[in-house]
């Protein structure tokens, strides 16, 4: 364990930061994927636009699996600390309801997750939440959200996020930070030609202090950036790079955004109008975090699959109706 870094650096504070920094939705990412060939012929390609929307149909569930691993290496001086982090889980969002104009309520559930966090050569810890053994203190918060409807969030067609609801009790009042429940990408206003790009600007909370029970925050603003690479039939695949706006000198700020700084793959069904698959990976190291002769150094990875139907899950209630008629439960792929 690191006995002279600062600002309480033990396992659980550290883990607790790599949990942080790999829970970068989505939502909802590190193999890559080689881009499709397009169309026939390059004149064919640099002509051919898509319009890309969402297609919500009320009742609709949409499964997700998703594997991701992180990783931070700790060094103050000559002391080195190693800390990894992997989860597994399964995962569906609802289609509540839909209006005319396409936009529609969403409800994402957490189906089921596994997590294991190491320290060094210690003995993981490990999280099932099918398990019914002792939850480890660093997984409890996730495990108080596992089955559970948290949030509600309102999107338009083209995947921008109008309003979240946070779900408390049967009743519903506005989330205080809508970026930490979006799940989907936001598409351009209009048709997108092959190769070019569009930008989604977001802001996202930083501790100023280091401290991470009672921070003192600052937001800054992430760009992600997105663009159309090819179109084969019916698959959109779109690359994306995402980065901070701002570059900040503050070594403890520079740790929190190390892992924003990703790259990766969507793949979208124009057809069915859902993501396929997401995929990103990051990685960077930041120096004297914990003051001189400090440094860390951090990487993650995150693949998203779509599934065609649901495994058989012990828990996962479906949050109160809204007003309207029952939906039927639907194949949602």
């Amino acid at each position: 364990m690191f006995v002279s870094i600062k600002h309480r650096c033990d396992f659980a504070f550290l883990a607790g930061l790599a949990l942080a920094l790999a829970a970068t939705p989505s939502l909802l990412l590190a193999e890559e994927t080689a881009a499709g060939t397009g169309s026939a012929s390059e004149a064919e390609s640099s002509q051919q636009s898509v319009l890309l929307r969402y297609r919500f149909e009320r009742g609709q569930f949409v499964h997700y699996e998703v594997a991701s691993k992180s990783k931070m290496v700790l060094q103050a001086k000559q002391e080195v600390q190693t800390i990894s982090e992997k989860r597994s889980t399964r995962k569906h969002y609802r289609v509540v309801s839909v209006d005319e104009g396409g936009n529609a309520v969403l409800e994402p559930v957490i189906d089921h997750v596994v997590m294991e966090a190491q320290s060094d050569g210690q003995e993981p810890i490990v999280f099932d939440s099918d398990s019914s053994e002792l939850v480890p203190s660093q997984f409890s918060t996730v495990a108080e959200t596992v089955g559970q409807v948290v949030v509600r969030v309102r999107y338009t067609p083209r995947g921008n996020v109008d309003e979240v609801l946070r779900v408390v009790a049967g009743s519903a009042k506005k989330a205080d930070d809508e970026e930490a429940h979006k799940f989907l990408i936001a598409f351009p206003e209009d048709e997108i030609a092959l190769g070019e790009s569009w930008d989604d600007d977001f802001a996202v909370k930083v501790s100023v202090t280091g401290e991470f029970k009672k921070p003192l925050y600052k937001s800054v603003t992430i760009r992600r950036r997105y663009t159309l690479d090819s179109v084969d039939g019916d698959i959109a695949r779109i690359s994306f790079a995402t980065y901070p706006l701002s570059v900040d000198r503050d070594p403890q700020i520079e740790m929190q955004l190390v892992q924003r700084s990703l790259t990766g793959e969507v793949e979208f069904d124009l057809k069915k109008g859902v993501i396929r698959k997401w995929s990103s990976s990051g990685s960077g190291q930041v120096f004297n975090p914990f003051g001189p002769s400090s440094s860390a150094q951090a990487s993650s990875s995150n693949v998203e699959r779509l599934v065609t139907s649901a495994r058989p899950r012990k828990r996962g209630p479906i949050g109160p109706q809204l007003p309207g008629p029952p939906a039927a439960p639907g194949a949602g792929d």
